[in-house]
């Protein structure tokens, strides 16, 4: 049931000034004041105060900012607060889109959301509390140890949520899926106590059968980090060590091998790039390490409308989705604007795409020249922003470059900017491996971005080739 707006809201807040907060922007940088030095702690949400009174009387060496954008609702966390006398607690009423605004880098040791509203229409899903920007934004303000701990009732918002945090290169420290399973477990009462703390939400759906879900997320500790600005992977969480030789074995061709998928798609000129060469299983393979390394969980991987369905299948099974682009034939010609518009839809919405050109499938339902359509989408992602981070994969077999792209060939895709890594796949060479399966080439902007292509990549390829020989 909804809390009922409170009658003479403003005058019963008058006697709780001394713990509110009207302006939270104004103590950015002074919270460590006001908590006396000690660690604050903040809860987005805190409802009717169960959690945060409970909390603040059992942890009275921390500090508590508690925001609720509801005052009725607040008005009744509050007097939880002054009926047991607590003082390490204050409260804001209002939500911050960004608690940049209100904290400094640091300020802050843990955030907390509780049974956060799941805002259920796909269209919603940006203003979710734990979509990626925003769990992003929450570490702005986070110590380096800091945390933010997500529980739910929600399945669906907390497998989603699981998804968003890959997606912001976090890292899963706790997660379970039946919290209060996990709490009968243990023996100890004390240490059960302090293991979980029921919010007036929690003891109603779990009375009600349903299973609550906890995940505490904190920083990716990865070495590396100071340089994922410049890459153009999508890491999603994955710490990537260095390769064994085995792995090396198992995916990277030597250098004979090299120049033989070279040679079959640009002959005897090399490609002005720093190209380097990863050898898969086969198609459904090389596709996977490209959607897997190259976008986001919940990203959407663009295709032309011609395109071979396993495309749609792996991108399914690592929680992807396709969107495709269209080209119309017209007496003029063909009109390829739908290219440009796709991609920028898509880069409005997400800071990694990867874009799949299946030239072949295009060549075999369209009268448009699949020469064109390379060019169109090359020329596209020579003007976006250069902080999206895009791959763009043509699928051709290097025997139909030629005659499918013209004189030309794969050149438009050669020298792309920085933050475009144009990617080709097709049939190994007989002479690489025996011609058993298919490679991903990268044209690289910079030797670092080709290093880091077979770094990340390597992995999902030797896994695969590991796969296949058992």
């Amino acid at each position: 049931m909804r809390q009922r707006r409170v009658k003479n809201l403003e005058a019963k807040y008058e006697e709780y000034e001394d713990i509110l907060i009207r302006d939270p922007a104004a103590m950015k940088g002074r919270w460590r004041e006001r908590s006396l030095g000690r660690p604050v702690y903040v809860e987005i949400g805190c409802g009717k105060g169960k959690f945060i009174s409970e909390l603040a009387a059992r942890e009275s060496d921390h500090f508590f900012v508690a925001i609720e954008g509801n005052m009725s609702v607040m008005l009744r966390a509050m007097e939880k607060i002054r009926e047991k006398g607590l003082t390490n607690v204050v409260f804001a009423p209002e939500f911050a889109e960004d608690l940049s605004d209100w904290f400094e880098y640091a300020e802050v040791q843990g955030i907390y959301l509780n049974f956060s509203d799941p805002l259920p229409k796909n269209y919603w899903y940006r203003r979710r509390l734990t979509y990626r920007s925003r769990l992003l934004s929450y570490f702005r303000v986070l110590a380096e140890d800091g945390t933010v701990t997500f529980k739910t009732d929600n399945t669906g918002l907390f497998e989603w949520s699981l998804l968003e945090i890959m997606a912001a290169d976090l890292k899963v420290i706790e997660i379970t899926r039946d919290l209060h399973a996990e709490v009968m477990s243990i023996e100890d009462p004390e240490e059960r106590a302090a293991f979980n703390i029921e919010t007036e939400y929690e003891a109603k759906f779990s009375g009600l059968g349903e299973k609550i879900k906890r995940v505490v997320i904190g920083r990716n500790d990865r070495e590396d980090s100071d340089n994922m600005n410049t890459s153009i992977a999508a890491f999603n969480g994955r710490n990537i060590p260095e390769l064994s030789d085995s792995m090396k074995a198992a995916a990277v061709p030597d250098e004979k091998g090299k120049a033989a998928v070279s040679g079959s798609l640009f002959g005897s000129s090399k490609p002005k790039s720093f190209s380097e060469i990863i050898c898969t299983p086969g198609r459904t393979e090389a596709a996977r390490l490209v959607i897997s390394n190259y976008s986001c969980p919940c990203d959407r991987v663009l295709v032309s409308s011609a395109h071979d369905a396993v495309y749609d299948l792996i991108a399914e099974d690592l929680g992807r989705s396709v969107e495709c682009f269209s080209v119309t034939e017209t007496e003029g010609g063909a009109d390829l604007s739908d290219i440009g518009y796709r991609i920028q839809k898509l880069l409005r919405n997400q800071e990694h795409l990867t874009v799949i050109f299946d030239v072949a499938a295009c060549a075999s339902e369209l009268c448009t020249s699949p020469a064109e359509i390379l060019g169109e989408i090359c020329r596209v992602l020579n003007t976006v922003d250069l902080s999206k981070k895009i791959a763009f994969l043509t699928d051709i077999r290097a025997e139909d470059a030629a005659e499918m792209l013209g004189e030309d060939g794969l050149r438009p895709a050669d020298g792309l900017r920085s933050n475009v890594l144009p990617l080709i796949s097709g049939r190994l060479p007989g002479s690489v491996y025996g011609g058993q399966g298919s490679y991903v080439m990268c044209l690289a902007y910079s030797p670092e971005t080709a290093e880091e292509f077979i770094r990340v990549g390597a992995f999902t390829a030797a896994a695969g080739w590991t796969m296949g020989k058992n």
